[in-house]
């Protein structure tokens, strides 16, 4: 009996050790291409019906929208949804209503989840709450009605400076592209106090030049990496009223919108580190108009 059981347990052993491991006899599962797939419409408002429609190179077991924010951040919410799929299983319609919580996420980055791995993405800009003081829009929309603030501008040799009373901080814009058709911009608290004395000049401005005074005088004299990165003021500073708003594109990216006394607009990538700023000068190929904020 004993050497039965040796060799009943010698032969399983064996057994075991000719067979393959069991991972090697499982493939994982790719998840099918996508070779078509579009939205009814470019904007919807929340509460409105989106059909989405997509095509694949082959069948799939589950496939469901799923909404990310500009950025790659997820939106936070879940999408309602309807699927029908063709009888392949390689093509179907889903449509879903855009929801509430939404909020001013434009745009949404809608993805494709087929069988747990996400293909393709089409944008869904969403109507806004508050309106623009500028057109055409950009696809962000304001978080919170848009407004005119007091602000100061003026010019210097290699960019500018603005004030906005509605921060209390002064903005300086340097030229020289850093980011693409972006620029640096910093921002500083406005430390000036009025009846202060202002500290003394580096050195004497060249004819045709001058220097700023009160916020901006005292920032650039105390500053040498703004004094030597703007140079000097080559026109007098000027208040206005500026129109200002910002869009939160999701996750951690906010920006925001400002006219310059000329009635040009700005925007300002003001979350991340180094912060920048552009001049937009037309949106989707089309000039932008400002208007009254």
């Amino acid at each position: 009996m004993r050497t039965l059981r040796r060799l009943i347990a010698a032969t399983v052993i064996a057994l075991a050790l000719a067979a393959p491991p069991a991972i090697a006899r499982s493939k994982a599962t790719q998840a099918a291409n996508v070779l078509a797939f579009a939205l009814d419409k470019q904007e919807a408002a929340k509460g409105e019906t989106v059909v989405a429609t997509y095509q694949l190179d082959r069948p799939a077991r589950r496939v469901t929208l799923i909404a990310f924010t500009l950025d790659g951040a997820p939106a936070g919410f879940r999408l309602s949804q309807q699927v029908r799929s063709a009888p392949s299983r390689k093509a179907g319609v889903i449509s879903f209503t855009v929801p509430a919580e939404a909020g001013t996420l434009s745009p949404l980055m809608l993805t494709l989840n087929i069988d747990g791995q996400l293909r393709g993405a089409q944008r869904l800009t969403l109507a806004c709450d508050h309106p623009w003081f500028f057109a055409p829009r950009v696809e962000g929309c304001p978080f919170a009605p848009v407004h005119a603030t007091p602000a100061a501008f003026q010019r210097f040799e290699r960019g500018a400076m603005i004030w906005l009373a509605e921060t209390d901080s002064i903005y300086v814009l340097y030229d020289a592209p850093r980011f693409g058709d972006a620029a640096l911009l910093e921002r500083y608290d406005d430390a000036f106090v009025e009846g202060d004395p202002e500290p003394a000049l580096p050195s004497l401005p060249p004819a045709g030049q001058s220097v700023p005074v009160r916020g901006f005088g005292l920032l650039w004299r105390t500053t040498s990496n703004v004094r030597q990165g703007l140079g000097w003021a080559v026109a007098p500073e000027q208040g206005y009223v500026a129109c200002l708003g910002y869009a939160h594109y999701g996750g951690k990216s906010m920006r925001a919108y400002v006219t310059t006394i000329d009635r040009s607009l700005l925007e300002f990538e003001i979350y991340y580190a180094p912060a920048r700023w552009r001049a937009l000068r037309e949106i989707g190929g089309r000039p932008i108009a400002v208007a009254d904020c």
